[in-house]
This record gives C-alpha cells, sequence and structure tokens, in this order.
C-alpha cells in the first residue's frame, strides 16, 4: 500500500485530534522509514525483515507508543501511533507480500497485481480517511481548495503508482 497508509493515517486524526497530523502519518509509515534507514547504513541489505515482520512491526509500534508517552505525555495517543505502525503492516498484507518473520513464510494477498483492484481499495481508504479527517477540523479549518486539493493529490500519486511496473 502506498498512499492508502496516509489516508490510514488521516483518518486515524478523527479519533485523536491532539495528535499532531505529522506524527499520524509517520507512525502509519514508520516501518517504511526504518527500512529506509536501515538501507543507508553499510550493512543495510534492502531486506524489509528487519523493518515489516511482525516481531519489528511490534518492537517499533512499541517505541512510538512509548516514546509519545514520555514526550508529550499522551498515552493514548501513544497508543494510537502504536496502532498505526501495525496498520501498515496489516495493509501491507492486504497489497504486498512480506514476511511474518526472518526465515518465516511469506504471506498476503498481493493486490497490487491486480491493479485496478488496488486503485479501488486503496482509493476508497484515501477517500474514507480523508473525508474523517476533514470532519475532525474545525468549522474555521475547513477550507475547500486545500482540502480538496489534498485529496486530489493523494488519488493522483495513488493512480501513478499503480501505473507502475510491478517489481
Amino acid at each position: 500500500m502506498y498512499m492508502g497508509h496516509l489516508g490510514i493515517a488521516l483518518g486515524a486524526r478523527s479519533a485523536r485530534p491532539s495528535v499532531p497530523l505529522w506524527l499520524l502519518i509517520c507512525a502509519a509509515l514508520l516501518p517504511d522509514l526504518a527500512n529506509a534507514v536501515w538501507n543507508l547504513t553499510p550493512i543495510g541489505d534492502r531486506n524489509d525483515l528487519l523493518s515489516h515482520s511482525i516481531p519489528a512491526v511490534l518492537v517499533l509500534a512499541a517505541v512510538a507508543w512509548l516514546v509519545n508517552g514520555i514526550a508529550r505525555r499522551d498515552w493514548r495517543g501513544g497508543a494510537l501511533l502504536a496502532a498505526l505502525v501495525i496498520s501498515h503492516l496489516i495493509a501491507d498484507y492486504i497489497t504486498s507480500r512480506e514476511a511474518v518473520w526472518v526465515g518465516g513464510p511469506v504471506i498476503g494477498a498481493h493486490l497490487y497485481i491486480h491493479h485496478r483492484w488496488d486503485m479501488v481499495l486503496e482509493g476508497a481508504v484515501i477517500i474514507a480517511g480523508w473525508a474523517l479527517y476533514r470532519k475532525s477540523l474545525l468549522a474555521t479549518e475547513r477550507v475547500a481548495w486545500p482540502l480538496y486539493t489534498m485529496l486530489v493529490v493523494l488519488l493522483g500519486v495513488q493512480f501513478y503508482f499503480t501505473l507502475l511496473p510491478i517489481t
């Protein structure tokens, strides 16, 4: 899932508006961010097992919860961030295939190979998340053009990703 992770983060804001949107987005993308950082190290081997396996995601979720709880003194917000980290792997199991643990089975529906269905699912997640996000804003913050621009850009980027060849 590409842009769908952002749709999930947008929707999560309605559950706890006090958590900044940038933190929600970082949590929803944390396994990918951890993978990118790992690949920058001299021993990084472009292996998602260290960021997308169940044990790795649980560790990342615990770290997100703990850091937010300590830094912001918001343990419930930290629980939401942890849930977003876990949602990343669940979403990836639908759209891709990931290893359950190092040396374990690789599972997932691999929806990426069905471009139209992937676009429909991720588009629906983006639209639903955007709608929940919009509802979480104060009436004075619901300026139409930035919100609709956000939606069009998210859907447009997802459409672009849908056109890319499967690797």
